[in-house]
């Protein structure tokens, strides 16, 4: 796929020329037994309204545009920029400019210039220059540098765009220059038959051992398969369209800073969507590739998305639309063209990947790679859900008579599993604060935080209509962080233990705060609390003896208090996904996170959890069968794992903090996180929760 681009009322034959040799391809593969040709030429693109092209300047978004809104450049401010990682770029033919025009674009945005190696491997010198492939080249090395500034780059330019020569470019990066991303911003038109033969070249670790990723385009001409796209051995990248509230402001005027983001929420799932060309009826309409192999069966780690049968396509998607497009410096001049296309998703791909392998390395966890117990790219990574937008398809395919095509909730083949979410920022929400806080969500768009503040009184704040209400004390005498539930939008409950050590309880009823309520015990640390149901109420805390207590009310009386075991060395963190469920989580004494559920018949665990935490835990659950759990590293940073099916892998957010995080969902897909900040502030986050 070669990068799309866009330019106002010009070159319009070259759309022409692209629409005759890229037509949209059928799900059945076809009857080549070798692979057809590989090389695409660019396409041309809608201007974008109010476009003002100016020779000399860049056009469409530039790297700050794009790195907000991912929420990649908080993850550069602490200092997670790919480093250590080599992002190998495969293309065809030689572009003997790509290194200088690289540290021009670098130099025009402010991005430090990377460790930039080419290797040609047959290519005759200057053979990209004038047809096409120049562009690929310096979009490709240029947008993976801006997403991960601090990796290595790698260009490898092969003699020519043979499926197979480029393939072995991809195996040479890995096994030569040892490459841990591979980008490839091409694919055939359609698949074929023998592809499965190449599939192996394609080898999620190196010869030396090294897990390796290979990241490439899903296809540019809307709804349909192509390889290496659709092999089981990549990630496939699929394209999306962000919306001007996205960044803060709607321009494609040239800019060389970022300045109007300011008030920028970033990519979320009401203003990114599939890129496509819903009112296209031409034969062949520009839009993210995607669909069911034909040839390619699906793998293990793909089992139970997509549609039945063989390997689903795309996998993940991000930034392709051209008629916003991005800035590209080539053949010593700014491109007087915005570019797009999946071949641009690819490379943003790849440098997020490179920026997850730094993360995971200082966690002593190998490179990410596809291999059959992977399943990181559908459950584990933080993403953005997009669930709007369609693909166009063309005539007589299954576009026109099912949603395939069409965006929705969890995986879909035109954006897989959604786009990169970096790190969200933090809102400070103000306050005196001296304890963790908790936080309950009687319905979606309220939220009531709660924490110690001054006098060691119980203080809340709410959220509703958008807006946070003052802070307002509530009594009491804490000697612990708070528990908070709610069993109904009009309902709270929230439980402290008193300066006698003992379990104290105050309730909202919709209409006004009770007075406090003495349910004795002896505790040793904070309480948890959840419900499973309205009128049913369960709350946890450490005894004396260091064990798990529980006391529950079940709608008129209040049970004596009953030991669940174990060994706890904080307070737990509890919550309920239904009837008859509860899951309880705590740091034990070995210094591991333990795990203990109720499963209508009976208590299971304990079973060792990992992590390492340094603090209490937070549990949160959107739905049922799933499940974020949250807590503090040795470095103060919240760490979140999540289950959907099956457990993922650790990730950080961003951040340091003194106290335990307390997380709420409000039934909307997200997480709502909390936590005391060093200032004594309230400081909140939300992030997606995985979804099936």
């Amino acid at each position: 796929m070669g990068p799309a681009m866009t330019r106002a009322g010009a070159a319009v034959w070259m759309l022409a020329m692209v629409l005759a040799v890229w037509s949209p391809v059928a799900l059945a593969a076809d009857n080549h037994s070798a692979p057809p040709p590989v090389h695409l030429p660019l396409r041309h693109g809608p201007a974008h309204p109010g476009s003002a092209l100016s020779a000399g300047a860049p056009q469409g978004y530039i790297p700050c545009d794009v790195q907000r809104a991912y929420h990649m450049d908080l993850l550069h401010a602490s200092q997670t920029t790919g480093a250590n990682q080599l992002i190998a770029i495969v293309d065809a033919f030689d572009n003997p400019n790509a290194a200088a025009d690289l540290h021009a674009f670098d130099a025009a945005f402010g991005l430090p210039d990377p460790a930039f190696q080419v290797s040609n491997l047959g290519a005759t010198p200057g053979s990209a220059i004038n047809n096409s492939w120049d562009h690929e080249i310096d979009l490709d090395v240029q947008w993976a540098h801006a997403m991960a500034p601090g990796a290595g780059i790698a260009l490898v330019e092969v003699a020519d765009s043979n499926i197979a020569t480029l393939v072995a470019g991809a195996v040479f990066a890995v096994n030569t220059l040892g490459a841990d991303v591979v980008s490839m911003s091409w694919g055939t038109a359609g698949e074929f038959f023998s592809e499965t033969s190449l599939d192996a070249s394609l080898a999620p670790t190196s010869q030396i051992g090294k897990p390796v990723m290979y990241v490439a385009s899903a296809g540019d001409l809307g709804f349909g398969t192509a390889w290496p796209a659709a092999s089981p051995n990549v990630l496939s990248v699929g394209g999306t369209s962000l919306a001007p509230s996205t960044l803060g402001y709607d321009t494609q005027q040239s800019h060389f800073n970022c300045s109007g983001m300011s008030a920028s929420a970033g990519m979320n799932s009401q203003n990114e969507t599939v890129w496509g060309s819903p009112a296209c009826t031409s034969s062949s309409c520009p839009g993210t590739g995607g669909g069911t192999s034909s040839v390619e069966p699906k793998p293990q780690w793909q089992l139970g998305f997509g549609t039945p049968g063989g390997r689903s396509m795309p996998d993940m998607a991000m930034l392709a639309d051209p008629s916003t497009g991005v800035a590209v410096f080539t053949n010593g001049a700014w491109s007087p063209y915005q570019w797009g296309g999946t071949s641009l998703a690819a490379p943003l791909w790849a440098g997020v990947i490179a920026m997850l392998n730094q993360q995971r390395h200082a966690n002593n966890l190998n490179n990410l790679n596809i291999s059959p117990s992977s399943f990181w790219a559908y459950q584990l990574a933080p993403v953005n859900d997009v669930v709007s937008g369609a693909s166009p398809g063309h005539s007589g395919d299954v576009c026109q008579t099912t949603a395939v095509c069409t965006a929705a909730p969890g995986y879909d083949q035109v954006t897989g599993r959604g786009s990169p979410l970096g790190s969200v920022s933090w809102q400070p929400l103000g306050g005196s604060i001296s304890s963790a806080p908790d936080a309950a969500s009687p319905a979606p768009g309220r939220l009531d935080v709660f924490a110690r503040g001054p006098g060691n009184a119980l203080w809340t704040r709410t959220l509703t209509g958008g807006q946070w209400g003052a802070w307002q004390s509530l009594g009491g005498s804490l000697t612990s962080a708070p528990g908070a539930v709610a069993w109904s939008g009009r309902r709270l409950d929230v439980f402290v233990r008193g300066s006698d050590a003992s379990l104290w309880h105050r309730w909202w009823d919709g209409n006004a705060w009770s007075g406090w309520e003495s349910l004795g015990g002896a505790l040793s640390s904070g309480p948890a609390a959840t419900s499973w149901a309205e009128g049913r109420l369960d709350v946890f805390a450490r005894g004396t003896d260091n064990a798990l207590w529980h006391r529950w009310w079940a709608g008129t009386s209040w049970s004596s208090w009953e030991s669940q075991g174990g060994s706890l060395a904080t307070e737990p963190g509890a919550v309920s996904w239904g009837p008859n469920r509860i899951d309880v989580f705590a740091k034990a004494t070995d210094n591991q996170l333990s795990h203990r559920w109720w499963d209508g018949q009976r208590w299971n665990g304990w079973d060792s959890f990992g992590g390492l935490p340094s603090s209490g835990p937070a549990v949160a659950s959107g739905t049922a069968g799933q499940l974020d759990v949250f807590s503090l590293t040795a470095n103060g940073r919240v760490q979140h794992r999540a289950y959907a099916g099956r457990w993922g892998d650790w990730l950080a957010l961003s951040g340091q903090w003194p106290s335990a995080p307390a997380a709420v969902s409000q039934q909307n897909g997200t997480v709502d996180v909390f936590e005391q900040g060093s200032d004594g502030q309230l400081w909140h986050t939300t992030i997606p929760s995985p979804m099936l």
